[in-house]
C-alpha cells in the first residue's frame, strides 16, 4: 500500500495517498478508486489541475489513457464545496430543455 499524508499548497485540506510503485512526473498527491482508477493533483503548465483518470499497466508500469478528465483547481473546488454530484437532484445545476412547439402551448 502508499503512505498517507497531506497534500501540499491549495490541496492542504485534502488528504491523499501516494503510491510508491508508480512514478509520475508533477503528481502531487494520488487516491485510488479501484479498477485502476485514481484522482490525482498535478501541475499542468504552472496549474493545479485535478485528473480523474482510468490508468492501464504496460510494462509493469502505471500509465494513464485517454479514458477520463482533467478539471483546474477552482472548478474542482466549486464542485466539492457545492456537493454537486451526477446522480443528485438536489444540488445538481438546472437543466435546459428545448422542446419544438410550432402552436406555442408550453408558454
Amino acid at each position: 500500500m502508499g503512505t498517507k499524508h497531506r497534500c501540499m499548497n491549495d490541496l492542504s485540506t485534502y488528504p491523499c495517498v501516494i503510491h510508491k510503485s508508480i512514478e509520475v512526473d508533477k503528481s502531487r498527491c494520488k487516491i485510488e478508486l479501484g479498477n485502476n482508477r485514481f484522482v490525482q493533483a498535478t501541475e499542468w503548465y504552472d496549474e493545479i489541475r485535478i485528473d480523474i483518470r482510468e490508468w492501464e499497466l504496460k510494462d509493469e508500469k502505471l500509465i494513464p489513457t485517454k479514458k477520463g478528465n482533467s478539471l483546474p483547481l477552482h472548478r474542482w473546488k466549486l464542485m466539492v464545496d457545492t456537493g454537486y454530484h451526477p446522480t443528485t437532484q438536489k444540488s445538481s445545476p438546472p437543466r435546459r430543455v428545448f422542446a419544438y412547439d410550432p402552436q406555442n402551448t408550453l408558454s
